[in-house]
């Protein structure tokens, strides 16, 4: 089982970049260090498609499908967030959110400048965080229940 999970990643590795324009420079590479061979994925890929061993960054993740909120935050998505800073690939500063619907103009800070287009999770990374009972959301019955639980998955929470 394993080995075709590897035959897929290496596959989807091949084929789901070629529509970057920019190359290497503009990739990043995750891979779980817990996970011997999603370094060696990680490697391959980063060489493959050029990209800069200084792009390529492994987390102490769970080796398993799925980890929890606060191993998302604490374990992958702050410490990414920082390294990217680190490498300067990420600019920090403050967003101005013009006034709406009565709401006043607002400030928050977030990523103002990137130099990457995407990531690329490598084999052994999770795939998708579960259920965390300590987050609430309104009860609004107009809201299918399908989408009322706060289940996500890993890619889409970092590309959010």
């Amino acid at each position: 089982m394993m080995k075709v999970f590897v035959r897929l990643a290496l596959w989807l590795l091949a084929f789901a970049p070629c529509f970057a324009r920019g190359g290497g420079n503009e990739v990043v590479v995750v891979y779980n260090e817990n996970v011997p061979s999603s370094k060696d994925v990680a490697d391959y890929y980063a060489k493959m498609r050029d990209v800069p061993a200084r792009q390529v960054f492994g987390f102490r993740l769970p080796d398993t499908e799925i980890m929890s909120r606060d191993e998302f935050r604490s374990d992958l998505q702050l410490p990414l967030a920082e390294k990217l800073q680190s490498a300067g690939l990420w600019k920090f500063g403050e967003t101005t959110i013009q006034s709406a619907k009565g709401v006043p103009t607002h400030f928050i800070q977030g990523v103002i400048a990137s130099k990457i287009r995407y990531a690329v999770l490598c084999y052994g990374v999770p795939l998708r965080i579960d259920e965390d009972p300590n987050i609430r959301e309104p009860d609004d019955k107009t809201i299918p229940e399908v989408f009322r639980g706060n289940r996500a998955s890993v890619d889409s929470e970092l590309a959010w």
